[in-house]
């Protein structure tokens, strides 16, 4: 996930959560097209449709727009059965790229003078600073000791290491007015709308 992930995330934000989403859209279409029966897909999405504009030219007979309804919950059902199985193999490695999206994404890099908290497993290890100080005094409890840095350079400069435990900095959240993954939820949907019919995929 993070070879795949690497280029966009060189990317400033919003040009890579664009980027991997036309990415995401066009390879989740690729998957579908692979594994799923595109000459029965499209044969019951036209039934599909039919029995859309069925129900809407029989709207004053009730028989026939249950019919229709039928027949449309039967199609939509058959639907579902096709193409169930190739989202199911599509949720694993999306989902592992997801994960590793949502720690660089869901955060953002400190700014030159911005503090962050640091979180120690050990409560006796002493952590290494790159790119920040300590600017708090130490909060030391049984398990785990608390301190607060300040960055000095700022941006991905800040490192933070330990020799014995594990070390965390709890970088901010990323404010860009929406969550990245709603932003590549909404993009890679349209994506994936524009490029099925360059692509021939039948969905």
């Amino acid at each position: 996930a993070d070879l795949v992930l690497a280029p966009f995330l060189a990317l400033p934000y919003w040009a890579g959560v664009t980027a991997l989403s036309v990415v995401l859209g066009a390879l989740l279409l690729l998957m579908f097209r692979a594994l799923t029966p595109q000459a029965r897909i499209a044969r019951v999405r036209d039934r599909m449709t039919a029995a859309v504009y069925e129900m809407r030219l029989w709207i004053d007979s009730p028989r026939q727009v249950l019919r229709a309804q039928g027949r449309l919950l039967g199609l939509t059902l058959t639907y579902l059965a096709l193409a169930t199985p190739a989202l199911i193999i599509a949720a694993g490695p999306v989902g592992l790229l997801c994960l590793r999206a949502d720690e660089a994404w869901s955060v953002r890099p400190l700014a030159p003078g911005e503090t962050a908290l640091v979180r120690l497993s050990d409560a006796s290890a002493k952590p290494e600073l790159q790119g920040a100080v300590i600017d708090s005094p130490w909060v030391r409890g049984p398990a785990e000791a608390w301190v607060r840095v300040k960055a000095d350079a700022g941006g991905d400069d800040v490192m933070l290491s330990t020799a014995a435990g594990e070390a965390e900095l709890l970088l901010p959240e990323r404010d860009e007015g929406a969550p990245w993954w709603v932003a590549v939820l909404v993009l890679s949907t349209v994506a994936a709308l524009a490029l099925k019919k360059p692509l021939g995929v039948a969905i």
